[in-house]
């Protein structure tokens, strides 16, 4: 074999039998797929010729290709895409070699026959990209569309939309057009379809094309992928400042991203599709199923008997359809025995029962021929049990997340048989990730219909069905070689700090023994309004406006999972936790819901420490001039007693009201040589104000240029003694180190426990 190496392209000669021909491809498509465009070939030269893919590397993209030619003369030369290579084929009349595809471009190759005026033919060849104009801009993320053109029994398939419940209900056929609502990946909405087809009832998630990296940090038990979306192409758009950026797929290579083989089909994997439809759950006899029977048949009939109901849902339905291959055949008011005619026993037929409420919406169905797979339990290791919570829906579709996994899962967290998959979200210091657990499966790919069966597996088996594979994602590279996983939670969305912050905040004011809640800030709470038309007041007839109501909302208070206080009723009633111990981490969960329909509105989870500011030191004042000063309701100053300090230089007959950190109350002091009498100085005293410093961290909000000079702001813990750690992201201001002996360097002793700091100065 000869090697031959330009510009990133590989190619790999091996002379298979003494006369070799060439040929060169870059995609090869077998059963005719390959676009070939001849040129310049007359009749009466005439030949043929026959290719055969000998071997394909997915990692490398590299072919193995072997030609043949019947062309008498064989073939002179071959000429490599962009005239870059030429390889001097001497007549042979067959060749085998490999080439490396670089970035998924299309080639073009071209054979010159010898010892003729014009025998030469150009070949193209195109990769088949299903769906490569569907990855676009959808509020923000790009991601690929659901493709709803091929592969689908549209007059059996309709858009399933989440309703204003909650409740995922059929809209139209998919032989119209998509709703505008129908799905949105950035707000967790995915798009689903309902599949009704000779009696069997399915339920489809789109997976749009992407790629996956297992996390670095990842420990075995607490697997988790860092999901990004990309196109046809394996090139990867997303916004950053404002711009839209790109990466290749070689950049995204380098970062240590895989594409699952779910997305690359063929022989092959030589097609690469922008998604594909996966089957949420299949029904299967269940005992906890609303209704379920016995099925018998006969040589001219099925039989439906010995029903079995869910008796705690009973009393939601009003109405049961019996159904043959798609076509309901019954409506009774109660179950009731029942037998389709005319059938035959030995036929493929589907027997469907389903229970419907009294809006016709379904309550419950069972469908005979589904089974159906036991799922592997989410693995919440890893997980910081204090700021991670369930995520659940209940039945008015209220988004719910304030039980942290410490405590125990609520019984409604998921249900895979039920279309109810395991979320999670973790938020810390504004920080908010939603995860959803993907069991371990095994999938079967369906190139006619573009869509994959899905079939969970219990533990970490590798057996698969006849026909199926597993995903690499459930395979993990350790110390120890492949580790398999039950499981993996995958990415839904992440908010960035910049987000979150514009979202919703709410800075804490943290003393020994409180924390108290100040302003709840964020767009959540500013656009929560409820935007009518109404008829314009004056206006013409049939004349409207928009009027904008505020929404009611109500706030939650959590501490370490436990509820404090129901129904706080404004963001800005400065809620206190209270009786809390000293130096001890507290996890601070608050909710904000709408107070009329309890619909989930946002959430801020933050762990703070109860620390005790330091006390006003006094050293290298003189007392008999140092007073100190307290401001009323209103703001104005008034001068109290002379300091007087006690063995330890803490001040022994300060004011009950002098200060409190939590509350914002700062210690005041003022330095004078006049007389105070009734709370004033007299005039024309020299005065100076001073306002204590204590020793405290502090943390820049991320991204803070980008709003306005109003709500720039900054995070503050503070630091008892003079202790030099700090909390991760925080740093100590250099204001508390005093450089005593000028080396540069800080030692203990040249740490401050706070300083005072100069407010104002009035001279005479």
């Amino acid at each position: 074999m000869k090697k031959i190496k330009e510009n990133k392209r590989k190619l790999k000669i091996l002379i298979i039998i003494a006369i070799i021909i060439l040929l060169s491809i870059i995609m090869f498509m077998p059963h005719g797929i390959i676009n070939i465009i001849r040129n310049a070939i007359q009749k009466e030269e005439a030949y043929s010729f026959t290719y055969e893919i000998k071997n394909y590397d997915k990692n490398t993209n590299q072919y193995l290709i072997l030609v043949t030619v019947t062309n008498p003369d064989g073939i002179e030369e071959i000429e490599y895409p962009n005239n870059e290579m030429t390889l001097y084929c001497n007549g042979k009349k067959k060749i085998a070699f490999e080439y490396i595809t670089l970035e998924m471009e299309d080639y073009e190759f071209k054979i010159k026959l010898p010892n003729e005026v014009v025998k030469d033919e150009i070949f193209k060849f195109k990769r088949p990209r299903i769906g490569k104009d569907s990855y676009k801009e959808v509020n923000g993320i790009y991601v690929n569309a659901p493709n709803i053109e091929d592969g689908l029994e549209k007059e059996y398939t309709r858009y399933l939309v989440m309703g204003e419940d909650g409740i995922l209900k059929p809209g139209n056929w998919i032989t119209k057009d998509p709703p505008k609502d129908w799905y949105d990946y950035k707000e967790k909405k995915w798009a689903n379809i309902y599949v009704e087809s000779n009696g069997v009832e399915s339920y489809y998630v789109w997976i749009p094309r992407y790629a996956y990296k297992i996390e670095e940090n990842n420990t075995q038990g607490n697997e988790r992928t860092d999901i990004i979306f990309i196109d046809v192409y394996n090139k990867y758009k997303y916004k950053e400042d404002g711009t839209v950026k790109e990466k290749t797929w070689e950049e995204l290579k380098s970062e240590g991203y895989k594409i699952p083989e779910a997305f690359e089909w063929g022989d092959y994997g030589e097609i690469s599709i922008s998604g594909y439809w996966m089957s949420k759950y299949e029904l299967s006899e269940l005992s906890k199923y609303t209704i379920d029977y016995n099925l018998t048949a006969n040589t001219t009939q099925f039989n439906v008997s010995n029903f079995k109901t869910d008796e705690t849902k009973k009393e939601k339905i009003k109405k049961y359809t019996y159904a043959i291959n798609g076509e309901i055949k019954q409506e009774l008011t109660e179950l009731q025995n029942y037998s389709f005619e005319n059938t035959k026993a030995d036929e493929d037929n589907v027997i469907n029962v389903t229970a419907l409420d009294e809006d016709g919406r379904i309550v419950g169905s069972m469908t005979k021929k589904l089974e159906l797979t036991d799922v592997n339990a989410p693995n919440l290791k890893g997980f910081d049990p204090d700021t991670t919570f369930y995520v659940y829906w209940d039945e008015q579709g209220n988004e719910h997340n304030e039980t942290p996994i410490s405590k125990p899962q609520p019984e409604n967290w998921y249900n895979y048989t039920y279309a109810s998959w395991a979320n999670i979200v973790t938020r810390n210091n504004g920080l908010e990730s939603y995860y959803v657990w993907i069991p371990r499966y095994q999938y079967r790919l369906d190139n006619t219909s573009q869509r994959t069966n899905i079939r969970f597996i219990k533990g970490t088996g590798v057996e698969v069905e006849t026909g199926y594979k597993i995903p690499e994602a459930f395979t993990t590279e350790t110390n120890d070689g492949e580790t398999q996983l039950e499981g993996y939670w995958m990415s839904k969305y992440e908010l960035s700090t910049e987000d979150v912050e514009k979202r919703l905040d709410a800075e804490l004011a943290v003393s020994n023994d409180s924390i108290r809640v100040k302003d709840i800030k964020g767009t959540l709470i500013d656009n929560a309004k409820k935007i009518e038309q109404r008829p314009k007041d004056g206006g013409a007839e049939g004349e409207t406006e928009t009027i904008e109501t505020p929404i009611e909302l109500k706030y939650e208070y959590y501490l370490n999972g436990e509820k404090k206080k129901d129904d706080g009723t404004s963001n800005i009633e400065h809620y206190i936790y209270k009786e809390l111990s000293s130096n001890t981490t507290y996890t601070v969960n608050i909710i904000v819901r709408e107070k009329e329909s309890n619909k989930y509105v946002g959430a801020i989870t933050k762990k703070v420490t109860t620390k005790k500011e330091n006390a006003p030191q006094f050293e290298g004042f003189n007392l008999d001039r140092v007073y100190y000063v307290t401001y009323d309701e209103q703001g104005e100053a008034k001068i109290g007693d002379q300091v007087q300090i006690d063995e330890q230089g803490n001040a022994k007959n300060a004011p009950n009201n002098w200060y409190d950190y939590s509350q914002s109350k700062w210690a005041n002091i003022v330095v004078t040589d006049g007389t105070v009498q009734d709370g004033k100085i007299q005039e024309g005293a020299t005065t100076n104000y001073f306002v204590w410093i204590p020793r405290y961290e502090y943390r820049i909000l991320a991204n803070r240029e980008l709003e306005n000079t109003a709500n720039r702001r900054v995070e503050v813990n503070f630091i008892e003694g003079t202790n030099t750690n700090t909390s991760a992201g925080y740093k100590i201001p250099e204001a508390f180190w005093w450089d005593k002996n000028g080396d540069g360097q800080q030692s203990n002793d040249e740490q401050l426990k706070g300083y005072w700091m100069s407010k104002y100065e009035l001279s005479s």
